[in-house]
Protein backbone atom coordinates (compact mmCIF):
# COMPACT_ATOMS: atom_id res chain seq x y z
CA UNK A 1 0.00 0.00 0.00
CA UNK A 2 1.18 3.49 -0.65
CA UNK A 3 0.14 6.94 0.60
CA UNK A 4 0.37 10.08 -0.98
CA UNK A 5 -0.29 13.20 1.53
CA UNK A 6 0.03 17.00 0.62
CA UNK A 7 -1.12 20.10 3.13
CA UNK A 8 -4.38 20.78 1.72
CA UNK A 9 -2.84 24.62 1.66
CA UNK A 10 -0.44 23.68 -0.94
CA UNK A 11 -0.99 25.32 -4.70
CA UNK A 12 -0.67 23.23 -7.59
CA UNK A 13 -1.79 20.04 -6.75
CA UNK A 14 -5.26 18.17 -6.83
CA UNK A 15 -6.32 15.10 -6.24
CA UNK A 16 -9.71 13.13 -6.33
CA UNK A 17 -11.40 9.53 -7.56
CA UNK A 18 -13.08 8.35 -9.97
CA UNK A 19 -15.53 5.81 -9.16
CA UNK A 20 -18.14 3.21 -11.58
CA UNK A 21 -20.58 0.72 -9.84
CA UNK A 22 -21.91 -1.92 -12.48
CA UNK A 23 -18.73 -2.50 -15.18
CA UNK A 24 -19.80 -5.95 -16.76
CA UNK A 25 -21.34 -7.59 -19.24
CA UNK A 26 -24.77 -7.41 -18.06
CA UNK A 27 -24.87 -3.78 -18.87
CA UNK A 28 -23.78 -4.09 -22.49
CA UNK A 29 -25.89 -3.72 -25.22
CA UNK A 30 -23.48 -4.50 -27.89
CA UNK A 31 -21.88 -7.73 -28.90
CA UNK A 32 -18.71 -6.74 -28.01
CA UNK A 33 -16.59 -7.86 -25.03
CA UNK A 34 -14.82 -4.45 -24.03
CA UNK A 35 -16.97 -2.01 -21.88
CA UNK A 36 -16.22 1.70 -20.79
CA UNK A 37 -17.54 4.06 -18.24
CA UNK A 38 -15.93 7.73 -18.29
CA UNK A 39 -16.61 10.25 -16.43
CA UNK A 40 -14.90 14.36 -16.24
CA UNK A 41 -13.60 15.65 -12.42
CA UNK A 42 -13.18 19.44 -12.41
CA UNK A 43 -10.31 20.67 -10.52
CA UNK A 44 -11.19 22.77 -7.66
CA UNK A 45 -10.11 26.23 -7.11
CA UNK A 46 -10.20 27.49 -10.40
CA UNK A 47 -7.36 24.89 -12.08
CA UNK A 48 -4.19 25.08 -13.02
CA UNK A 49 -2.77 28.48 -14.69
CA UNK A 50 0.16 25.91 -16.45
CA UNK A 51 1.12 22.62 -17.54
CA UNK A 52 0.68 19.99 -15.09
CA UNK A 53 0.82 16.20 -14.98
CA UNK A 54 -1.62 13.81 -13.94
CA UNK A 55 -0.99 10.56 -12.11
CA UNK A 56 -3.66 7.39 -12.07
CA UNK A 57 -3.92 3.87 -10.58
CA UNK A 58 -6.59 1.49 -9.66
CA UNK A 59 -7.48 1.89 -5.58
CA UNK A 60 -10.49 -0.19 -5.52
CA UNK A 61 -11.91 -3.36 -7.81
CA UNK A 62 -14.31 -6.04 -7.38
CA UNK A 63 -14.36 -8.81 -9.81
CA UNK A 64 -16.33 -11.66 -10.65
CA UNK A 65 -14.96 -14.74 -9.12
CA UNK A 66 -13.20 -17.34 -11.77
CA UNK A 67 -12.74 -14.17 -14.68
CA UNK A 68 -9.76 -12.88 -15.64
CA UNK A 69 -8.71 -9.21 -15.10
CA UNK A 70 -8.50 -7.66 -18.23
CA UNK A 71 -9.00 -3.87 -17.49
CA UNK A 72 -7.35 -0.25 -17.46
CA UNK A 73 -8.02 2.95 -16.29
CA UNK A 74 -6.55 6.13 -18.57
CA UNK A 75 -6.45 9.58 -18.89
CA UNK A 76 -8.37 10.71 -22.27
CA UNK A 77 -8.14 14.44 -21.88
CA UNK A 78 -6.98 17.02 -19.53
CA UNK A 79 -7.59 20.56 -19.74
CA UNK A 80 -6.32 23.61 -17.30
CA UNK A 81 -9.70 23.03 -15.72
CA UNK A 82 -10.63 19.23 -15.93
CA UNK A 83 -9.82 15.93 -17.04
CA UNK A 84 -11.63 12.96 -18.72
CA UNK A 85 -10.95 9.39 -17.38
CA UNK A 86 -11.80 6.10 -18.49
CA UNK A 87 -12.01 2.83 -17.00
CA UNK A 88 -12.45 0.29 -19.52
CA UNK A 89 -12.82 -3.76 -19.09
CA UNK A 90 -12.65 -6.57 -21.67
CA UNK A 91 -13.48 -10.46 -21.13
CA UNK A 92 -14.20 -9.10 -17.57
CA UNK A 93 -17.17 -8.85 -15.08
CA UNK A 94 -16.11 -5.92 -13.18
CA UNK A 95 -18.70 -5.35 -10.29
CA UNK A 96 -17.22 -1.93 -9.44
CA UNK A 97 -13.74 -0.04 -9.44
CA UNK A 98 -12.08 2.65 -8.36
CA UNK A 99 -9.09 4.59 -9.40
CA UNK A 100 -7.18 7.87 -7.74
CA UNK A 101 -5.55 10.82 -9.47
CA UNK A 102 -3.25 13.27 -8.44
CA UNK A 103 -2.88 16.36 -11.33
CA UNK A 104 0.80 18.38 -9.84
CA UNK A 105 2.38 21.58 -11.82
Amino acid sequence: MSWIAYPAWKGGVVSGTCRTEGLGFEGQVNDSDVFEATGTAEFKGGGFLTTHRVFVAFNMLSVSRGNQMNLEVTIRSVTKSDLTWCIRGWDTKIDIAEASYIAIC
